[in-house]
């Protein structure tokens, strides 16, 4: 059964979540209806936190109110999930699609620029509209096309914090290196073994030998 919106957007959070899990990130769900954003993303630089979009069957990503797109701040980011042209998502997991990581604050300047000037043609005011960008309009379709040279654009992100150690592990770590510098430890070893007194056999064959002569 395919997913209807509510769902599809929730699954798109889930899997933008999944994605940078993957690659190490440490990731906390938002509450529901905080504004603007989904996720908080922490990486060796600081936090950040995604906006995530998921278009089911268009070339274009809706941004929402006016007041949600204003939020979008330096620093941050929008995760749009589009389907591959003539496409259609019904499960990311499964469905081609494209992801586009792009600047939060480039989507407000950009998305409002294209929205205000659509709305202005009309006589109509732009904040009772939903704010969207579509590639298949003439307002549009200059910033889509910029936008998709942020199609999967990790090198945005910083790298995550690296694996936490044990608390033991330290403790560890010095006892190794202890023994290891310890001065003639290795000598010492060697004189142990080579003075330590005969075993069983090499008695008997002492033995054996001491009567054959």
């Amino acid at each position: 059964m395919p997913f209807t919106d509510a769902q599809l957007g929730k699954h798109g959070e889930e899997y933008a979540a999944a994605l940078l899990r993957k690659r190490g990130y440490a990731v906390s769900d938002l509450p529901t209806n905080f504004p603007t954003y989904d996720l908080k993303v922490t990486t060796s630089a600081g936090e950040f936190l995604v906006s995530v979009k998921v278009s089911r069957t268009k070339q274009h990503v809706r941004l929402g109110q006016r007041k949600s797109v204003l939020g979008l701040l330096t620093g941050n980011l929008v995760f749009a999930f589009t389907p591959e042209p003539d496409g259609q998502i019904e499960d990311l997991n499964t469905t081609p699609h494209g992801l586009l990581i792009l600047p939060a604050d480039q989507v407000r300047t950009d998305s409002l620029a294209v929205h205000d000037s659509y709305w202005a043609e009309r006589s109509r005011d732009p904040n009772i509209f939903s704010v969207m960008v579509k590639g298949y309009d003439r307002y549009g379709r200059p910033t889509w096309s910029a936008w998709q040279s942020y199609r999967q654009a990790w090198h945005l992100i910083p790298p995550p914090l690296p694996p936490q150690r044990s608390a033991a592990e330290p403790l560890e770590q010095a006892e190794r290196q202890r023994h290891a510098t310890r001065p003639g430890l290795a000598v010492r070893q060697a004189r142990v073994y080579s003075t330590r007194a005969p075993d069983a056999f090499t008695t008997a064959a002492h033995r054996s030998t001491s009567r054959l002569t």
